[in-house]
C-alpha cells in the first residue's frame, strides 16, 4: 500500500509542473464526536488537485490530532477524473481510491467509480465501489489466526446530492447536502450523512468554508439512531479560483 501511495504522489507532483495545469490546495480541520470516537476528536487534512484540459487529479491525506487510535497519519485518497460531453450533457467520471487506517487492528481500502453532474443550483454524484477490510499484522499475531484476515464487500453504492441557494458562480453560497461519501470515508448505503455548507470567496484565489455534519445510523431503515456530529472549517487556494 505504501508503494501505491508514493507512486500516486509522484504522479500528481509531476502533473503540477505541467504547463497549463491548474493547482488547488485545501486545508481543513474537523472537530466532533461519534459513537466510536471515545469522546471528542480532532483531525486535519490536506488536499491537492490539478486540472489539465479535460483531466483532473485529486490526492490528500488526513492526520488524527485527537482520536481513539494510535495511528497519526490515518487516511489517504486519490481521485483521477475526466470531463465528458455527450450532446449537450456535460458530466465527469472519477475513479476513487481510499485507504483508511484509523484503527489499530483493522484497515480499510475502497476502490470505485463515480459519475459527477454539476448544474447551476444542484450537484449529483452516483457510483459503485468495492470495499476490503484488512486485519493488521498486530491483530493476526494477537488472535493467532491469519486464515481469514480480509473481508470483501462488492458493489456498494455511493451517492451525493446537494442544493445551493445561489447559482454556482456566486462569490458566496449556502448549500444543503445528503450523501454517504466524504473525502476519506464511504458509509454504508443505509447510513447517510447530512451537512450544511457555507462558503465565501474572499479574493480571486482564496476561499473559506465551513460545514456542519450530522451522521445517522440506519436513516434508510425502520430504526434511526444518532451516530455523530462534527464541524469542518477550511480554506482553499487556487489561481483564479473555480466557481
Amino acid at each position: 500500500m505504501k508503494g501505491i501511495r508514493t507512486l500516486v504522489l509522484i504522479i500528481v507532483f509531476g502533473l503540477s509542473l505541467t504547463a497549463g495545469a491548474q493547482p488547488t490546495g485545501t486545508l481543513y480541520v474537523d472537530a466532533g464526536e461519534n459513537n466510536v470516537s471515545e469522546g471528542f476528536y480532532l483531525n486535519t487534512a490536506v488536499l491537492g488537485s490539478y486540472h489539465y484540459d479535460k483531466y483532473s487529479f485529486v490526492a490528500g491525506s488526513a492526520v488524527d490530532l485527537i482520536g481513539p487510535g494510535s495511528n497519526v497519519l490515518t487516511n489517504f485518497m486519490f481521485m483521477p477524473g475526466r470531463a465528458f460531453i455527450i450532446g449537450n450533457f456535460p458530466f465527469k467520471m472519477q475513479g476513487v481510491y481510499m485507504f483508511n487506517r484509523s484503527f489499530d487492528w483493522v484497515h480499510e481500502m475502497n476502490l470505485g467509480v463515480l459519475i459527477n453532474i454539476e448544474r447551476s443550483h444542484f450537484s449529483w454524484k452516483l457510483g459503485s465501489e468495492f470495499r476490503t477490510y484488512y486485519l493488521t499484522r498486530e491483530a493476526c499475531e494477537t488472535c493467532g489466526d491469519e486464515s481469514n484476515k480480509a473481508l470483501h464487500e462488492n458493489w456498494n453504492i455511493m451517492y451525493f446530492g446537494d442544493y445551493r441557494i445561489k447559482p454556482r458562480g456566486n462569490a458566496w453560497n449556502v448549500s444543503l447536502a445528503l450523501t454517504n461519501l466524504d473525502y476519506f470515508l464511504i458509509n454504508q448505503e443505509a447510513n447517510p450523512m447530512f451537512f450544511l455548507r457555507g462558503k465565501y470567496d474572499i479574493s480571486s484565489n482564496l476561499r473559506i468554508f465551513s460545514e456542519a455534519w450530522y451522521k445517522s445510523a440506519g436513516a434508510f431503515n425502520i430504526s434511526v439512531n444518532y451516530f455523530g456530529f462534527f464541524i469542518r472549517t477550511g480554506i482553499t487556494w487556487q489561481p483564479n479560483i473555480e466557481k
